[in-house]
């Protein structure tokens, strides 16, 4: 049985996620651990990562968060395509309360200029929500932060070798519950 980890540090998500610290190494080195202006990110230096990237531009007044574009790996466990579209148009059940912290991680990061590393609970298909490991690195545009690099990405283990029934996977979900993917592959 897959067995999801309560994170209570970044260090502690980082250490399961390798992706979110390999992101966090990478925004440091360009400007000393500030915010490092857009044109300074090179996705060829960090390809094996853009499947469970986002690229998100800050709206003001009120304060909105646009997906100018998301990996193929988020596309594929939120089960949506996000990009073009707006964070808070997830605002509702049963999303609203991931979608809110979300939401506020983002502002943070804005406000404070600082990278935020934590997680939120996602509701899929699944009756119970699964906790979602993410990293929000602010970047500059002229200057200013007016957008950031997210990353997100489920913990992956083996969830069905052992699932011979439905009781099986009911297990599986109350430990924290496989990926939309892995749900479609269910056999």
């Amino acid at each position: 049985m897959i067995i999801i980890p309560e994170w209570s540090t970044p260090a502690e998500i980082e250490r399961d996620i390798p992706v979110i610290r390999q992101l966090r190494e990478y925004w440091e080195s360009l400007n000393d651990g500030l915010p490092p202006e857009r044109d300074q990110i090179d996705p060829e230096v960090i390809k094996g990562l853009l499947p469970w990237m986002l690229l998100a531009d800050f709206e003001f007044d009120p304060f909105r968060v646009r997906y100018r574009l998301t990996g193929t790996q988020v596309d594929k466990d939120t089960g949506y395509n996000l990009t073009g579209k707006y964070l808070d148009e997830y605002l509702l059940e049963p999303l609203e309360e991931g979608v809110g912290k979300l939401q506020q991680a983002y502002e943070r990061v804005w406000r404070s200029e600082e990278p935020f590393i934590g997680t939120y609970q996602w509701s899929g298909p699944w009756p119970v929500p699964i906790k979602m490991p993410f990293g929000i690195f602010p970047l500059k545009v002229r200057g200013k932060v007016k957008q950031a690099l997210g990353i997100e990405q489920l913990p992956r283990e083996s969830v069905y070798d052992d699932v011979k029934t439905w009781r099986d996977y009911l297990a599986i979900q109350k430990a924290g519950g496989p990926s939309k993917r892995d749900l479609m592959d269910y056999r």
